[in-house]
């Protein structure tokens, strides 16, 4: 096994996010968790709880929970296409998808699954969808 071709990832995908179906008719755009541009959205909205600059700060767990979604909102679910509220399409916008993160816990669990899963992101697996 060459675990170098194995292992391969789509860096682009990683950052800008990879389409994932939902349905035969919806999909979402889901960026790999803690990408660089997580990681620094995470630093700027914890960023008014740290103290002198300090890193590791204690951030309530609900404050801890926001920060993640509104992050997860802004930087991990990129799009969707196919997704509806009360029979109408929902167009994609930051705000309805912090929305629905908050809204929908297991909408929010199935996002940062499939934002953990390698295989989204994979070069291999990429090609041989391409290939199918």
């Amino acid at each position: 096994m060459d675990l170098y071709q194995h292992f391969a990832t789509d860096e682009q995908k990683e950052t800008e996010g990879a389409w994932v179906p939902l349905s035969v008719t919806a999909k979402i755009k889901v960026a790999r968790m803690n990408n660089p541009r997580y990681r620094d959205c995470v630093k700027r909205l914890s960023a008014p709880y740290r103290v002198g600059g300090l890193e590791e700060v204690d951030i309530p767990d609900d404050v801890w929970k926001q920060i993640t979604r509104e992050a997860v909102a802004e930087t991990i679910l990129t799009d969707w296409a196919g997704v509806t509220k009360d029979g109408a399409p929902l167009p994609y916008s930051k705000a309805e998808a912090l929305a629905l993160l908050t809204a929908r816990k297991d909408f929010y669990g199935l996002v940062v699954m499939a934002s953990q899963n390698m295989d989204h992101y994979r070069v291999k697996a990429q090609a041989q969808l391409e290939k199918n």
